[in-house]
Parts: C-alpha cells; sequence; structure tokens
C-alpha cells in the first residue's frame, strides 16, 4: 500500500514539474519521477499476477515497467487503478497459530487400537464368530499377542474356556507369561526397597511403581476377582507411601483412578484435581475428573471441564465430548 501512495506522490511531483519554464528541464524531471512511479506500481503488481507466470519475474517486471514508461500518464492511471483494485480484491485470510502438542504424549495415550489386518473389529469378530475356521480364529489371536490393553486381556481370558485347544492353551501361556513377569517385577523391587541408605526421591519412586504394577494387575485383569480387593489395597498403600515422600501428578492420577475404582467420589475428586493441574497428562485426567463430577450429579461442572479438552485422540472420549460440548446432546 506504501509504494501505490508513493507512487503517486512521485507521479504527481513529476507532472508539476513539466509546467516549468525550462521545458526541457522540466521534462527530463518528470521522466525521473515517472519512472521511480512507474517502479513502485510495477513491483506491487509483481506480487499479484497469477502464480503461472511467477516462474519469470523479471520478464514480467520489465513488461510492466515498460508498458507503463512509454505510455506516460496513461499508463500510470492505468496500473494506478489496477494495483488499487487487486489490492482489494486480495482475501484477508485469518491466521490461526498451528496447536502444538507433544509428541510423547500421542505415543503414551491410553488408547485401544485393533489395527487393520482383519479390517475394523475384525480379530474380536474372528475369535467369537462361531462359524469362522479354525485357522482364521487361532491367527486372529495371535495378533493379540502384540496388542498390551485391558480390552485384549479380558478377551484372552473370557478364551481360558475356548473349545480350540490351540487357542485355550495360547490364552493361559499368555495370561501366565503377563502374570509371571509382573510378580517378578514387583520381587525386584521390594528387594531394592529392603536395601539400606535409599535416598528418599528413589523410595518415592519404589512405591510409585509398586502401586503401578499392582493397580495393572487389576486394570489387565490378570488375577481372579476373589484377589482383585487385595491388589488394589496394596495400590492404593503404595501409593500414599510414594505421595508421603514427594508430590508426583502421575501418583496423584493412579490414586484418583483407584478411588474411582472404589466408589469414593470424593477423594477421587481430591486426588483427580490435583493431577490436572500438570499439563503433560492434563488431557487423560480430565475424562476420569468428569466422570466423578457425574456421578456427583454435577452436570454443568461436567460441561465446563470436558471443554478443556483440545487434542482427543482416543475416540471414546471424542464421543462424550461431542455429546456434552458440542452442538447436540447435552445443554
Amino acid at each position: 500500500m506504501k509504494n501505490i501512495f508513493y507512487s503517486l506522490i512521485s507521479e504527481l511531483t513529476g507532472i508539476i514539474f513539466i509546467f516549468n519554464e525550462n521545458m526541457y528541464i522540466g521534462l527530463g524531471i518528470y521522466i525521473l519521477f515517472h519512472s521511480i512511479a512507474i517502479f513502485l506500481l510495477s513491483s506491487t503488481l509483481l506480487m499479484f499476477i497469477p502464480k503461472k507466470y511467477r516462474n519469470n519475474k523479471k520478464r514480467s517486471f520489465i513488461f510492466l515497467f515498460l508498458f507503463g514508461f512509454l505510455t506516460f500518464v496513461i499508463g500510470f492511471i492505468f496500473l494506478f487503478v489496477l494495483s488499487i483494485y487487486l489490492l482489494r480484491a486480495q482475501k484477508n485470510i485469518e491466521y490461526k497459530p498451528v496447536e502444538a502438542f507433544s509428541l510423547d504424549e500421542v505415543y503414551n495415550e491410553d488408547m485401544d487400537f485393533y489395527g487393520r489386518n482383519f479390517g475394523e473389529g475384525g480379530i474380536v469378530s474372528l475369535i467369537k464368530g462361531k462359524n469362522v475356521p479354525k485357522h482364521l480364529q487361532e491367527k486372529a489371536f495371535l495378533a493379540l499377542a502384540d496388542l498390551k490393553s485391558p480390552f485384549v486381556f479380558n478377551i484372552v481370558k473370557e478364551n481360558l474356556s475356548n473349545p480350540i485347544d490351540e487357542i485355550r492353551l495360547l490364552a493361559f501361556s499368555m495370561i501366565s507369561k503377563m502374570e509371571k513377569k509382573m510378580t517378578q517385577k514387583v520381587h525386584e523391587l521390594e528387594n531394592k526397597l529392603s536395601k539400606e541408605n535409599i535416598q528418599d526421591d528413589e523410595k518415592a519412586e519404589l512405591y510409585k511403581n509398586l502401586a503401578q504394577i499392582y493397580w495393572d494387575f487389576v486394570l489387565y485383569n490378570i488375577v481372579d476377582e476373589e484377589f482383585k480387593n487385595f491388589m488394589i489395597e496394596e495400590a492404593k498403600n503404595y501409593a500414599l507411601k510414594s505421595l508421603s515422600i514427594q508430590e508426583d501428578p502421575y501418583v496423584y492420577f493412579l490414586l484418583g483412578r483407584i478411588y474411582l475404582r472404589l466408589s469414593d467420589m470424593e477423594k477421587a475428586t481430591e486426588f483427580l484435581k490435583e493431577a490436572v493441574k500438570d499439563k503433560n497428562i492434563k488431557s487423560k485426567v480430565i475424562p476420569y475428573l468428569a466422570e466423578c463430577y457425574f456421578y456427583k450429579k454435577d452436570y454443568k461442572t461436567v460441561k465446563n471441564i470436558l471443554k478443556e479438552l483440545d487434542l482427543v485422540l482416543d475416540l471414546r472420549v471424542k464421543f462424550v465430548k461431542d455429546f456434552w460440548v458440542g452442538d447436540v446432546g447435552y445443554n
């Protein structure tokens, strides 16, 4: 816009000098100011020309400059009007900064993904289908070994009574292997705790890891129902011991989920409100905190909390958010 304004000033200045007493001097000065004006307009128009003509900017600039220069005032008026028109025709594009997010958050997001080897939901339908060939059921079940999630282990436990021997034995092997691995980890952590001269921060981390493993026994449905209450209590006690040494948002989050499982909404809310202060796990904590307020029948708070969710990677959470915050659903 400044170039257009300066070109107008330059052209008008040149025209004024034409009326100088010495015609030749006036004409020379006009040509100088006219050249400056056309140069400014040509430079401006160069930014507006279509992309297909931008490959040879030099040729386009020379054409515009010679046209405006050789046609004098008429050329200036034409280029000036064209510049104003093209400037007004430009669309104002609203700048929206890209929302940045941590890749670690994407990689560590707690969501179930069942793969695409068999199509959407194919693994479950193949395993549970009655008329599915045996070799396809075995292939589908083997695919579960690479998918570590509570949903997968629930399916595995269901197949402990599968009539197909191979699948039944594989299910038992998967659960036994997982249980053995977790039990060994518990013993390893307990042995570290029994050592003397352990720093407080290291002890807090050991308590935290023990709490998480005991919770995973329940979360992944590794243990039978009669042992779940014991595992939950162990997870809770170790988590509280960790917090008694130092604060940790992940431990707050774990305790919030434990108390939510125990239906103690007041304590669950208390710990989850502490956990949600950490921006690294905020998106994971919000759905659980919203669940607490839902059980407490504080629906207004549920809606306000879910509004804070920006990047939703879990489709189940997205549907919940759309219901409470979207154009349709709860209002």
